[in-house]
């Protein structure tokens, strides 16, 4: 299978490139590749089936202010995962395959007593007003991700059809160290979220405005930090073989900048259950980010995708900006949330 191994607190993924079995995977204790293929979507499965409990539980910490416990969880989670997994890789042999058990085995031991306790509190499993008001927000939403999955995904199908399996493993080592502001950024905007809908219920947008866009500021500082050591960090997390793919690095790090402003303008779309701007915004630039890569890559190779990424992002953010203005003011409030000018 020669999968590369990616986890994080949401998922563990197997990048299909480059398709090559290796001993590392611990596939040879397998009779097949499928059985070793089977057994990895069983536990991506359990991954996905579990995960939403601990990122429920989280957001209603967070919505409380009930930091406390949520950080004890965060850390207990953060020293398991690799505890669990060194253990498990120390005592069968050293394979991927005991890389993932321990994630996955880390993440059944937290998640699973918060759904116990779910359920024992609520006393109820179905509800028809719950599902009902949960399904007509959250049924927009989903081709939002699905089209997010594309838009950050699509970009290496296409380079490996159109340019090769080199440029691939360029452009993806490129986007990773691209996206590490992406990591601030997600914290960022978990901690954001309560207060912004707290600001928002209360009208007071102007307030919140300063405060954004002096986080805005500190994003881009951020960005342009990465991007000026970006050729130290291609030779870190690469080899000198990957000396040319710095030059994706900066139009994904920008990219950031703009998730992040997205992530702020959309905050009145779920505050007032308007979703349904998310799915057609997603899907435009989605295909946007197609139809540029297919003109470009072909121009310009493989470089060119960072920077219809960028641009995709770039629409994105005005759509939202123009979609969120327009539900503040039908609710009455005339104060922008950000200042395009700032």
């Amino acid at each position: 299978m020669g999968c590369q191994i990616i986890d994080n607190s949401l998922l563990v993924k197997m990048e299909k490139i480059p398709v090559i079995p290796e001993s590392f995977m611990g596939i040879q204790k397998f009779s097949s590749k499928e059985e070793y293929a089977y057994l990895c979507i069983l536990l991506m499965f359990l991954e996905a089936l579990l995960s939403p409990a601990l990122s429920y539980w989280s957001g209603r910490q967070r919505f409380e202010y009930r930091y406390r416990i949520l950080v004890c969880v965060t850390i207990l989670q953060a020293l398991m995962n690799p505890i669990a997994s060194l253990v498990l890789i120390r005592m069968n042999g050293g394979t991927a395959m005991m890389r993932i058990l321990g994630i996955v085995g880390v993440q059944v031991c937290i998640c699973v007593p918060i759904i116990v306790f779910q359920f024992c509190k609520g006393k109820e499993f179905f509800s028809k007003e719950y599902w009902g008001y949960a399904l007509r927000i959250g049924i927009p939403i989903v081709p939002h991700y699905l089209s997010g999955i594309i838009l950050n995904q699509g970009d290496r199908i296409m380079i490996d059809k159109m340019v090769g399996k080199t440029e691939v493993a360029l452009y993806g080592l490129a986007y990773s160290i691209g996206m590490l502001v992406q990591l601030f950024i997600s914290g960022m905007n978990s901690a954001l979220t309560p207060w912004m809908y707290s600001k928002i219920k209360k009208g007071d947008i102007r307030s919140m405005r300063k405060v954004l866009q002096l986080l805005s500021v500190v994003v881009v500082g951020i960005a342009v930090a990465l991007m000026l050591i970006s050729p130290e960090l291609v030779l870190i997390f690469g080899s000198p073989k990957y000396r040319e793919a710095v030059y994706v690095i900066p139009p994904v790090a920008a990219s950031v900048f703009f998730i992040f402003i997205y992530n702020i303008l959309s905050m009145p779309q779920f505050y007032y259950e308007k979703t349904q701007f998310l799915m057609a915004a997603s899907r435009v630039a989605a295909g946007a980010n197609v139809v540029l890569n297919v003109i470009f890559i072909r121009l310009f190779g493989y470089i060119a995708a960072g920077y219809t990424t960028l641009a995709c992002y770039m629409l994105y953010s005005v759509g939202h900006y123009i979609v969120s203005k327009r539900i503040l003011v039908n609710e009455g409030i005339q104060e922008n949330l950000m200042n395009p000018g700032f």
